[in-house]
């Protein structure tokens, strides 16, 4: 069954509601596949409940069967339109991809705020775990090319030590792809003594997301293809694009206290 035809000639019958849900879906249909089902039925202003309920319509269970069958064909229709590629070719391609999305997603709003908020802060701690760890290291190594310093810090129990003896002057930066749950306890505290606070993440509406004062979702590059790429690269270069944009800051009466 190909889910998106199914969905095309069935459009008409749906309800406002559903449609909402089915014209998100024709429109970025990748996006189903990363999403949750609350997830997408905010994401189209519309409700769970009309979600499932189109599922049903095109002849599917419910949102896990049809995120199932869409995930196949997403795969099936990638690996048909690359058959002609080499493995360098779709590689590339794939990373290419993403990282336009990287620019295309943010705007000079996001970046003048991050800039801001980062040279407003006394001090600054960059925090990540496992591979997100190395993604903190880096921003830590290309802050202090352009003087600006802080301390990166991938052990959990150390970052609540340290978050406890932060105030409204510093700064918090974590690292996390999926939103990890464990940031909630760190996330929280960090609110509570009004510390500033980002969240670098690739898990639109993630639970943690509220706790903080500013939310950049990159692209999932490794829910994107059925390749094992990894989204190192996408938080490299998002760091690259930041680096740039702060230095450039520096120099500018913006950057000013």
């Amino acid at each position: 069954m190909n889910p998106i035809s199914v969905i095309e000639s069935n459009l008409e019958t749906f309800t406002k509601a559903e449609k909402r849900i089915a014209e998100f879906i024709l429109k970025d249909p990748i996006r189903i596949v990363q999403y949750s089902a609350d997830e997408i039925a905010e994401a189209a202003s519309s409700s769970k409940s009309a979600f499932i309920r189109l599922c049903q319509k095109i002849g599917y269970q419910g949102y896990a069967e049809f995120r199932f069958s869409l995930s196949k064909y997403l795969i099936a229709h990638k690996e048909k339109a690359d058959e002609h590629q080499s493995i360098s070719q779709s590689i590339t391609s794939a990373y290419s991809e993403s990282i336009k999305q990287v620019s295309q997603n943010l705007t000079d709003e996001d970046i003048e705020q991050l800039c801001q908020t980062m040279f407003n802060a006394e001090k600054t701690k960059i925090f990540g775990n496992n591979r997100t760890g190395l993604s903190a290291q880096q921003l830590r190594m290309r802050m202090a090319k352009i003087g600006m310093d802080s301390e990166y810090v991938s052990d959990p129990i150390l970052m609540n030590d340290i978050v406890n003896s932060l105030t409204e002057k510093d700064l918090v930066i974590v690292f996390s792809i999926r939103g990890m749950s464990y940031y909630e306890d760190i996330a929280k505290q960090v609110q509570q003594n009004d510390t500033s606070s980002i969240l670098i993440t690739m898990t639109p509406n993630s639970p943690i997301n509220k706790y903080f004062d500013i939310v950049i979702t990159l692209p999932l590059i490794s829910r994107a293809t059925d390749r094992f790429l990894d989204d190192q690269a996408i938080f490299l270069v998002f760091i690259e694009i930041l680096l740039a944009e702060l230095a450039e800051f520096n120099h500018s009466d913006r950057g000013k206290k």
